[in-house]
């Protein structure tokens, strides 16, 4: 029996970008004095499949080659804060990371390049419609990254707008929401409770999803994520001979 993925519009996310005076040149078509000969770009996960076909026309158009790294964002900027490490673009799916590595002197000024759409991923046999779906939510066991995460903390977002509808909505919110990282954490947002690691080859935005719905030994019942990573979701290598596919209840700009 088929089974299928459903995805709901919440809210919209924001994607900032930060790059060295070498990289805008380059990327706007103007000729610094000198070129680059490649480009290294970090990026966060959910815009692995976009920025991965940027870099590939950049490329082409510019012959400069782009080394692409896709991580979580706060991953990405300990990489760039802590670890020394000098990429030339920075691709975060919130404000605040670039901004720190901005305020710390390694790196340009930030600059909002996308949005996204934050929806919630369950199956097609789960009774939730997008005129339910706040209404049904706290009884839910829903998966998110900690708060760390910028999407753990679009996540809070909503909790707290439901809250506004509900009272009592967000501390029941985060009592039935299960953490899936990357690493083991010590300290995990406003639950306390020790996340799920996520398994090394599910360790990708579409790969989390699938493994929180489907491979968890706790498999939670709706996962929040990003529009983009619910279509990666689709493209998961799996043992399972199961085939999925996103719908849309409510749509909006992504």
């Amino acid at each position: 029996m088929k089974k299928y993925l459903l995805a709901a519009s919440l809210t919209s996310c924001i994607f900032n970008i930060i790059v060295s005076n070498k990289t805008f040149a380059a990327s706007i078509g103007t000729s610094p004095q000198t070129e680059p000969s490649s480009v290294v770009l970090f990026g966060a996960g959910s815009l692995r499949a976009g920025l991965s076909e940027v870099a590939d026309n950049f490329t082409k158009e510019n012959g400069i080659p782009v080394e692409t790294s896709f991580n979580h964002s706060d991953i990405q900027r300990d990489r760039i804060i802590q670890g020394g490490e000098k990429p030339d673009i920075f691709a975060s799916a919130d404000t605040d990371k670039p901004l720190e590595v901005y305020e710390k002197g390694l790196g340009g000024p930030v600059v909002k390049f996308a949005s996204n759409r934050l929806v919630a991923v369950t199956r097609a046999d789960s009774s939730l419609t997008s005129s339910n779906f706040l209404e049904q939510l706290p009884n839910l066991r829903i998966g998110t990254p900690p708060d760390t995460d910028p999407l753990g903390y679009y996540a809070q977002v909503v909790y707290k707008k439901a809250d506004q509808i509900k009272p009592g909505s967000f501390q029941k919110l985060n009592k039935n929401t299960a953490f899936f990282s990357p690493n083991k954490i010590e300290n995990l947002g406003n639950s306390g409770l020790m996340p799920q690691v996520i398994p090394q080859n599910r360790n990708d935005s579409g790969g989390s999803i699938y493994y929180s719905l489907e491979e968890s030994p706790e498999p939670v019942d709706v996962n929040l994520a990003y529009y983009t990573s619910a279509l990666l979701a689709l493209q998961v290598p799996s043992d399972s001979t199961q085939q999925f596919q996103i719908q849309i209840l409510t749509t909006g700009r992504v």
